[in-house]
């Protein structure tokens, strides 16, 4: 999985039969958004208090309320369970509403690039960064500034201030 400009890329390669294996990488990617990463440049900025993570974990685990203390007690032993107390609720509205956001660009893209020699002379990495190279530049020419969308629809959902910009 790789980050660029505002996206994750998790690319897997297709599996071929031996004779197009030698010449050619066939990636297939799934591209969504980086949530995360536009999370964290909100914390990092101020304007959301409570850390991603922490916020992970109150969607994970909860506040563990429900839960007697043996209870608390056996899902940290077994599950490493990390409860909250308590998150910023406007945080966790930002939150929910970059995934719900994220949920509605979703796409995908299959890349081919091909060894000038065989892959086994110029190695795989070469031949695998040429079609790494052909989704990036299919993100740059079909994908949206999804930071700069996201920001605007948290700014319309009033979510966050208008002062807000792509950092």
């Amino acid at each position: 999985m790789e980050r660029y400009n505002g996206w994750l890329i998790d690319e897997h390669k297709q599996s071929e039969g031996f004779f197009h294996s030698d010449g050619r990488v066939v990636l297939d990617a799934k591209i969504v958004p980086d949530i995360e990463t536009l999370y964290k440049l909100l914390h990092n900025k101020g304007v959301v208090s409570d850390s991603f993570e922490k916020i992970a974990d109150y969607i994970q685990y909860g506040d563990g309320s429900n839960l007697s203390s043996s209870e608390k007690a056996v899902a940290r032993m077994y599950n490493g369970a990390n409860f909250v107390s308590s998150v910023n609720r406007k945080d966790l509205a930002v939150f929910m509403a970059l995934f719900k956001l994220g949920s509605k660009h979703q796409y995908s893209t299959t890349q081919k690039a091909y060894a000038i020699l065989s892959i086994s002379q110029t190695g795989s990495s070469v031949t695998y960064n040429r079609a790494m190279n052909k989704i990036k530049k299919y993100i740059n020419d079909n994908l949206p500034n999804i930071q700069r969308e996201m920001i605007a629809q948290l700014k319309q959902q009033q979510l966050i201030p208008e002062w807000v910009t792509v950092f």
